[in-house]
């Protein structure tokens, strides 16, 4: 059998293991897929004499970026961009090729997709891992569930427990990785956080979903809608933009993820149609808001939601809320993988598991917009950037 290459890569600083210790002078060897060994770069060359050398200097090596929250089909770039929702199958699909691969460019070596109209998502996971697609390793909603007279352009309608529970198992045959549904809109209407789905419906795309060993989580601002998820077990809250004190403490009681969104409400995006572009005010709600999360003990994770290619601005975004640098990146990596249930895989650099990492321009633990510096993208083994 032939012996498998081996490429050893190093920079002046890389980010190791569950913790992300900072190792100055580290090398990490890859062979095939997977990380064969990491630690002082002459001990690793000294145990891999003929590995192919990747030098990267001023550089950071650190593990993959994961996405927790987008959709392969939104793309806030394109001008108004939600009327897309209703664009055509093979659109869509035009729209999420090209996301895949500004989401990958990025440094996203894996991502969340939670939701897209036709099951796009389903099929495209299938087509990456056939090699017919490149992209982000992908977990998948399918179908997103909203209320017919609710929130959710990604979405389709199903009211009452009977189209409710079709909807769910809809998704259980495509095989899903997650169940997704709309609570809330994003913004509140007359001062009122307004609620879509009864708690008995809720109930039931969380009972059908755990009796089919799938996750649930739920696109949520606060109000009503999120203390009935809480209530009927849901397993993530996206966004929680209008999050209170009060439902802050439920959310910690009960030891729900939350999937922070930063960017795609505070971010000015010339593309966004005037009717839908958050006033100041909202604004600053928001960010007071997610400052408090920050500080708080939620378990959190990070994702775009359709700005594709951004996610570093999401850390940008946490840090100069109040968050660490440490904890941006590991809601990025380590805590991604964890909230997945991926981190026997991927999620840091540590002997064993899959070859995904980023190297980025700069120290980044001394500035965290270095993440934006992408100089290049490694995806279980393979130099994709």
């Amino acid at each position: 059998m032939m012996e498998q290459s081996t490429i050893l890569l190093t920079a002046d600083l890389l980010l190791e293991g569950i913790d992300l210790s900072a190792r100055r002078g580290w090398g990490v060897a890859v062979q095939g897929d997977m990380i064969a060994d990491i630690g002082p770069e002459a001990e690793v060359a000294a145990r891999f004499p003929h590995a192919i050398r990747e030098d990267f200097r001023n550089c950071c090596i650190m593990p993959g970026l994961i996405d927790c929250h987008n959709h392969l089909s939104w793309d806030c770039s394109i001008p108004d961009y939600p009327a897309k929702a209703t664009a055509t199958e093979a659109e869509l699909a035009v729209i999420g090729m090209r996301n895949m691969m500004r989401d990958l460019k990025s440094g996203v070596t894996t991502s969340r997709y939670v939701g897209d109209k036709h099951f796009i998502d389903v099929l495209f996971r299938r087509l990456r891992k056939e090699g017919i697609l490149t992209g982000p390793k992908m977990l998948v909603s399918g179908i997103g569930l909203r209320s017919g007279a609710g929130h959710g352009y990604v979405g389709m309608p199903f009211d009452g427990a009977e189209d409710i529970i079709k909807a769910v198992r809809a998704n259980v045959i495509k095989n899903v990785d997650w169940i997704k549904f709309y609570a809330t809109g994003t913004a509140p209407k007359g001062g009122k956080i307004l609620s879509y789905y009864t708690k008995e419906e809720v109930n039931v795309i969380v009972d059908i979903a755990h009796r089919a060993g799938l996750p649930v989580t739920t696109h949520c601002i606060g109000g009503q809608g999120l203390l009935d998820a809480i209530e009927c077990g849901v397993d993530c809250l996206e966004h929680v933009y209008f999050i209170s004190d009060e439902e802050l403490a439920k959310v910690q009681d009960a030891g729900v993820w939350v999937c922070l969104t930063v960017s795609e409400f505070l971010t000015d995006k010339p593309m966004m149609p005037d009717s839908m572009r958050p006033p100041l005010a909202e604004r600053k709600q928001v960010r007071a808001h997610m400052e408090r999360v920050i500080k708080s003990r939620v378990p959190y994770i990070l994702g775009t939601d359709g700005m594709h290619g951004d996610l570093a601005m999401e850390a940008v975004y946490i840090v100069d809320m109040g968050a660490s640098v440490q904890d941006a990146l590991q809601a990025l990596t380590v805590k991604a993988a964890k909230f997945l249930k991926i981190d026997g895989e991927t999620g840091s650099l540590t002997k064993g598991k899959r070859a995904d990492l980023l190297v980025a321009e700069g120290d980044i633990l001394c500035d965290i917009s270095s993440l934006k510096r992408v100089r290049s993208v490694y995806q279980d083994g393979v130099k994709v950037v």
